[in-house]
């Protein structure tokens, strides 16, 4: 049978475990074990730090006042430190708030990681009540050191260390270097007109943080849609959310400017434009990182090259022969292969409605579009669609021929390498006119069957063409094509009829 237990009782057991438990929370210095452990963590540490022969780095580092109140605000404000050659070049204060003025004194209380080594190894040594210490899991260096030589005396200083965002100027110019190199590549390419996809994770409301289409003109964000439902974006968001792709360059040199704790940054390597950036730009700071993916470009006019500038007639004529014979060459490439049945992926911009700027996969059957669907949900095309807008092969060869005819100011062809097919095409008419450009891109293109050689059906399926294999102006696009079962009925179809023609020759 059990007895009540007096609350006198259960105080003080209380009085007599919590001192004993408080004990186990901290790490102190005094004893042979705990002087062994903080000796194995320093000796680890600096090992690690040594091992990457880190010279030339940049750092955050904050000491708090031994005594309180402090005799100078200014001892334990958060500096940013610049060690050159193994050597302290700059202290600065790290916050545009601060006005103070450093003295030299401020300066020469700033610790170096080797000297925080020797600040912990001196408490260890002198047998300190309280030995606090973590170290980074990369660098090895200190992030945090406290010391109290005595507990009992609450007069006794305390030492207090951090070093924060600690860069290794290496890793800097790599970053740098990085940069340079794709922004370069970028450049090259003279994109002056494009869409692409855009997203930013952030601590915001839910519509900031949606996938757009964002549509750049003449280097300017000009219009932007929510990828999923086509909504337009507000005025607010053009102006200052969603970034040109020279703007997202822009952002990764301000990471790399301010020293990022760190960053993750994946280029696409056709264009070099910036696909994944993940910068976390404060080691202790909360929601100020900097995550962005950009996707699926579709480059649609680029600057003009001066060499290129048609200056009178002959020079006229010498530009619309080579894009004659340019494209006569590719027409004839492409009819050689005697396409009949094949899908491909369509897309066309425009200043229009919305569904008329998604992607389809078009299917053409004998020559003719029989069917379209639009890649992002599957829906269907309407029939002025299928009859007016969207295009086979030779419908784009004859858009591109027309163009010619009638002298355009400014076309770009790209042709796909093995069957010919035009793969971006862009078109300005007359150039001071607008919203009369002709923007086209083809790709993924997947053959099902071929025209017949005589009176016997021949069928020929290729294997399907993955648009990432062309050096194409397409897209990241993730352009795939798969097989779908309007292209297995009609090449059964065929294959039935070639076999029941065989087997009707043999009775």
């Amino acid at each position: 049978m059990f007895r009540a237990i007096h609350p006198a009782v259960v105080l003080g057991i209380a009085l007599t475990i919590l001192p004993n438990a408080l004990c186990q929370l901290t790490v102190p210095g005094s004893g042979a074990g705990s002087a062994d452990t903080a000796q194995a963590d320093l000796d680890r540490g600096m090992a690690k730090w040594m091992s990457h022969n880190m010279t030339n780095y940049n750092y955050r580092y904050k000491a708090d006042c031994p005594t309180w109140p402090c005799d100078d605000p200014l001892d334990s404000r958060p500096k940013n430190v610049q060690v050159r050659d193994g050597t302290i070049a700059s202290v600065e204060l790290a916050y545009n708030w601060d006005d103070g003025k450093l003295s030299q004194e401020h300066i020469d209380a700033v610790k170096t990681p080797e000297g925080l080594y020797a600040v912990v190894q001196t408490a260890i040594d002198g047998n300190a009540d309280t030995i606090q210490t973590q170290y980074d899991k990369n660098y090895g260096h200190p992030t945090y050191v406290y010391i109290d030589y005595s507990d009992e005396d609450k007069t006794d200083p305390r030492y207090r260390f951090s070093i924060e965002t600690l860069i290794d100027l290496r890793v800097t110019e790599s970053r740098q270097t990085e940069l340079d190199t794709h922004r370069a590549l970028w450049d090259s390419h003279r994109a002056m007109d494009y869409d692409y996809y855009y997203r930013r994770s952030c601590f915001c409301m839910y519509d900031y943080t949606r996938q757009f289409e964002v549509q750049v003109r003449n280097d300017t964000v000009d219009a932007a849609f929510v990828a999923e439902d086509g909504t337009a974006a507000p005025d607010d968001m053009l102006e200052n959310w969603l970034p040109t792709i020279d703007g997202i360059f822009d952002q990764i040199q301000s990471a790399i400017d301010r020293s990022a704790y760190s960053m993750t940054i994946r280029y696409n390597e056709t264009y070099g434009y910036p696909m994944s950036v993940s910068v976390d730009f404060e080691q202790m700071m909360a929601d100020e990182e900097l995550y962005v993916s950009a996707s699926g470009l579709v480059i649609l006019a680029t600057e003009p090259v001066e060499d290129m500038v048609v200056v009178d007639n002959e020079e006229a004529k010498d530009t619309t022969d080579s894009r004659q014979a340019e494209l006569d060459l590719n027409r004839g490439l492409w009819d050689s292969h005697q396409a009949m049945d094949y899908n491909y992926y369509y897309q066309r911009s425009c200043y229009c409605m919305y569904d008329y700027r998604k992607r389809f996969e078009v299917q053409v059957r004998n020559h003719t579009v029989d069917a379209a669907f639009a890649v992002e949900d599957g829906s269907p095309a309407p029939d002025d669609m299928l009859e007016s807008w969207l295009s086979t092969i030779d419908g784009i060869f004859d858009q591109i021929q027309s163009a010619i005819d009638r002298s355009a100011v400014s076309m770009m062809i790209q042709y796909n390498d093995t069957y010919g097919y035009p793969m971006s095409v862009s078109v300005d008419y007359i150039e001071m006119i607008a919203d009369e450009e002709l923007y086209v891109n083809a790709n993924g293109l997947e053959i099902l069957a071929t025209e017949p050689a005589g009176s016997d059906p021949v069928v020929q399926v290729f294997e399907q063409q993955e648009s990432k294999s062309v050096n194409s102006a397409v897209p990241l696009a993730d352009a795939t094509s798969g097989s779908h079962l309007v292209g297995f009925r009609t090449t059964w179809t065929v294959a039935f009829a070639a076999f029941a023609f065989g087997v009707a020759g043999i009775m």
